[in-house]
């Protein structure tokens, strides 16, 4: 998963260094908040360590797993909001984690409960406007049926959206 998403990150930079464009990475990426494939998305480096722990054969220890790429993720977002009276952004605020500041949750399978689906975009050009509602885990789920998809969610995938506006270029 770090190759892919390392090797993804390198076709993006060769874009950006060609067309100043405005950039959104999103998807399911099969990794959970803090992974080396998260923090290499959204930090642009991973640590040696982290690298290490899941890397035995020591297959990535010479690569330079970085980026320079100015990705911020789009739910994190949220985090950062100020508007303390607002109970909408009070509620949202309490469905993402506190350490890394993305959902609690978007996925929810037999085997596995958590998140694994981002919107990251670039900082520089874009700022989000609005984000999909995240919906509490007890709204979507029940005893009768304890994961997705169920009748009222097809996939076992939690939607996320977001609207960015385009942010005016520091020299424009």
């Amino acid at each position: 998963k770090l190759w892919q998403v390392h090797t993804l990150l390198k076709g993006l930079e060769k874009i950006a260094a060609s067309a100043d464009i405005p950039m959104i990475v999103a998807g399911d990426f099969n990794s959970t908040p803090g992974s080396p494939a998260h923090t290499l998305l959204t930090r642009g480096r991973v640590d040696g360590a982290l690298v290490d722990a899941i890397d035995p054969l020591r297959f990535l220890r010479d690569q330079k797993l970085s980026h320079a790429l100015p990705l911020s993720s789009a739910y994190a977002q949220l985090w950062e909001a100020s508007n303390a009276r607002d109970s909408r952004l009070v509620k949202q605020k309490q469905r993402l984690d506190a350490t890394h500041h993305e959902p609690l949750v978007t996925n929810i399978g037999r085997d596995f409960r958590g998140t694994l689906d981002y919107i990251l975009y670039t900082n520089n050009s874009l700022q989000p406007s609005a984000v999909l509602e995240l919906p509490a885990e007890s709204d979507v789920v029940s005893a009768a049926e304890p994961y997705l998809p169920n009748e009222m969610y097809s996939s076992d995938h939690l939607a996320l959206m977001t609207e960015f506006q385009l942010t005016p270029h520091a020299g424009a």
